[in-house]
């Protein structure tokens, strides 16, 4: 085994140079893994954060599917987007959206006696990866969309 400190001269120079374009060569990949790495476990974090979009309390009621056994009048359709927010991947909750007070507010202001057909779906809209992605882990946002329709009850 020949030791760099045995290596005298031109040949010397010429086995640092390698020793140094090689270190950098694996280096830069290491780097690179630990940050591919670094992403896939803070992206599989992310996936911590947790919204209760509860209605269990609400009043005026609120339904997921039209009834059929009921005589309804659509008031009006609703299709709003609400924001909930994380923070430290998401194991922090800094806000979520009260969709229960949400749709209490819809048939209030429609006159109407409760909503349904209400669907809800989350995802990370542009918006919200392009505030997330400097501000992470600190800070994510979500958005929700929640569309429904509200009703008049028949008497």
């Amino acid at each position: 085994m020949t030791f760099l400190s045995d290596i005298k001269g031109d040949e010397r120079s010429r086995a640092v140079a390698a020793l140094g374009s090689t270190w950098r060569a694996v280096s830069f990949g290491r780097r690179a893994a630990v940050l591919l790495a670094f992403f896939a476990i803070a992206a599989s974090l992310a996936g911590c954060a947790r919204t209760a979009l509860d209605v269990v309390d609400s009043h005026p009621m609120a339904c997921m599917n039209d009834p059929v056994q009921v005589e309804v009048l659509v008031l009006r359709h609703f299709d709003e987007t609400l924001k909930a927010r994380y923070g430290l991947f998401g194991l922090v909750t800094w806000s979520e959206p009260d969709l229960s007070s949400f749709l209490e507010k819809q048939a209030r202001e429609a006159g109407g006696d409760g909503t349904i057909n209400v669907k809800v779906s989350g995802s990370f809209s542009f918006f919200d990866t392009l505030i997330g992605l400097p501000l992470f882990p600190l800070y994510l946002q979500r958005s929700y969309r929640i569309e429904g329709d509200v009703v008049k009850v028949g008497r």
